[in-house]
């Protein structure tokens, strides 16, 4: 029985509307229109051998195309029972198998809002559908986000590109005609580190590394006191404590610059590296969050132990969530180091003596941006914008799997 025929509401649990009913009729002509063009309107009974054999082999090709690998290995099995049929009773059998899947492709799309009600093979069509769209959507939703990501990189790199281009230009100044310069030369990485009235490239860069350094050391040390605190001992005021600390952390440290200022020229400590060293790791300990997370994975149980051995929290800090905890160190130090290294704003404020050998990285290369004197030393200042990446990027490379685990560590609990 044709589990597709209009009048055979067997093939579904739903009443057949008369818009159902004239689409089965018309997916039936189609089918029929279909498998007549394949015999050349010639019907089974009048072919012979030959035509027999080969409208069986070009049924059998029809069905193979329109079936998956499981529908496949089915209807093997299935033809080798119809071999003990005669030809003309074999051809017949397969044409209805076809005539079925035929008017199942018409039928289905009709039926994809509830397929509970479509046929076996219209549901085998569906299933088809829906994998084939599937796949087709997952390739265009990649192609879409690798396109997007490339036009994003690309957007990116242009002023990286074009920084390290004007490094190598062997025209001192800027220049907004051209792209690429005209004439290459490495003379301005060398006259970087000579040392003028204006350039002192070579102070500067020592200058920022000592306060990003004993930073990172006093940042690091305060944070990672402060997760230690809040997330393994137990004391009153321990939430409150840590909702202040929250609450406090949401306001940029530059609200502050005014008062830091003042504050730190009643010490006398302006114009001092000290003084900007204690401006960036004075209020590290807000930044405990993330460490905390960390700490909160280490189980509580290896804590209790070291307790019951008679190991003091220094030492639970020191022998035990020290060594476990190298990712999120690591995580901590780079970003505690990327602060100081990096910043202008603070810097600016404080170090506002004129004297230039004080200066960090930050404040010289942006005395170099002056209008008498970018068009003596913007080259300069290019190769010392890519000089001043290099240690960042090599801290980078080198700590890069430490860093990715203690940010996905960090983030598990907080």
């Amino acid at each position: 029985m044709n589990n597709n025929d209009p009048n055979n509401n067997t093939a579904n649990n739903t009443k057949m509307t008369p818009r159902m009913k004239a689409i089965y009729e018309n997916a039936s002509r189609t089918a029929d229109r279909t498998l007549a063009k394949m015999r050349n309107n010639v019907s089974i009974g009048q072919m012979n051998s030959e035509q027999l054999k080969s409208y069986s082999s070009l049924v059998e090709k029809e069905l193979y195309a329109r079936l998956d690998t499981n529908e496949q290995e089915s209807f093997k099995n299935s033809y080798a029972k119809m071999h003990e049929l005669d030809d003309v009773e074999r051809v017949t059998a397969l044409e209805s198998i076809l005539k079925k899947r035929l008017e199942a492709e018409k039928t289905w799309y009709y039926k994809r809002s509830d397929p509970k009600s479509m046929s076996n093979e219209e549901l085998q069509v569906y299933v088809r559908w829906r994998l084939k769209n599937e796949k087709r959507n997952k390739l265009i939703k990649t192609i879409l986000t690798n396109t997007l990501v490339a036009i994003l990189a690309f957007i990116w790199i242009i002023p990286i590109i074009w920084l390290v281009c004007c490094s190598l230009s062997a025209y001192s100044g800027i220049k907004v005609t051209q792209f690429f310069p005209s004439e290459w030369t490495f003379m301005n990485y060398v006259n970087a580190f000579k040392s003028d009235s204006v350039n002192q490239f070579g102070k500067w860069f020592m200058n920022t590394l000592i306060v990003a350094v004993c930073t990172c050391l006093i940042s690091t040390t305060f944070t990672l006191f402060v997760a230690y605190a809040t997330s393994i001992m137990r004391f009153k005021m321990r939430k409150p404590l840590m909702n202040i600390g929250v609450v406090l952390s949401l306001f940029p440290g530059m609200l502050s610059m005014i008062a830091v200022y003042f504050i730190l020229k009643t010490f006398d400590l302006t114009n001092s590296h000290i003084g900007l060293i204690l401006v960036y790791s004075a209020s590290s300990g807000l930044g405990y969050l993330i460490a905390k997370g960390f700490f909160d994975t280490i189980p509580r149980a290896l804590c209790e132990a070291a307790r019951i051995d008679g190991c003091s929290n220094a030492g639970i800090f020191t022998k035990l969530i020290v060594p476990l905890s190298k990712p999120i160190i690591v995580y901590t130090v780079i970003a505690s180091f990327l602060g100081p290294w990096m910043d202008f704003v603070f810097a600016k404020i404080l170090l506002n003596s004129g004297v230039s050998a004080n200066y960090t990285v930050a404040v010289g290369l942006y005395r170099m941006l002056d209008k008498s004197l970018i068009n003596s030393y913007f080259s300069i200042f290019c190769a010392c914008g890519i000089i001043i990446s290099v240690p960042i990027s090599i801290l980078y490379v080198i700590m890069q799997r430490f860093y990715v685990e203690g940010v996905t560590g960090g983030a598990v609990k907080g």
